[in-house]
C-alpha cells in the first residue's frame, strides 16, 4: 500500500478510462465503485499487477506471478478499505 498524500487529486485526470489488449496481455484503467483501478497482465509469464486507489489517497496493490488477475484482485480485496478511508482527514 502506498500513501499518495496530496499528490492524488480527486476527480480530474484520475478518472480517465483506458485499455490496451495485445496477443501477449493487457493493461487497463477504469473507475470501479468510485475507485480508480489499474490492471496489467502478461500471458507469457503469468505475471501482473492489480492496483486500487482508496479515498483518493491510498494505493493498494498486488503484483507478481499468479494463475490470473483474479488472484491479485482477491489479495487487494483483503485490505480494509473503510479503515483506510477513515484515516483521511477532511479539512
Amino acid at each position: 500500500m502506498t500513501d499518495m498524500g496530496a499528490s492524488a487529486a480527486p476527480g480530474g485526470a484520475l478518472e480517465a478510462q483506458s485499455g490496451k489488449h495485445t496477443a501477449t496481455g493487457y493493461e487497463k484503467s477504469e473507475m470501479v465503485g468510485g475507485s480508480l483501478v489499474t490492471e496489467k497482465w502478461s500471458n507469457q509469464s503469468s505475471t501482473g499487477s492489480y492496483q486500487m486507489m482508496v479515498a483518493g489517497r491510498f494505493m493498494i496493490s498486488a503484483e507478481g506471478g499468479a494463475p490470473s488477475t483474479d488472484t491479485l484482485r482477491q489479495a487487494v480485496a483483503t485490505v480494509d478499505k473503510g479503515a483506510l478511508a477513515g484515516m483521511v482527514r477532511h479539512e
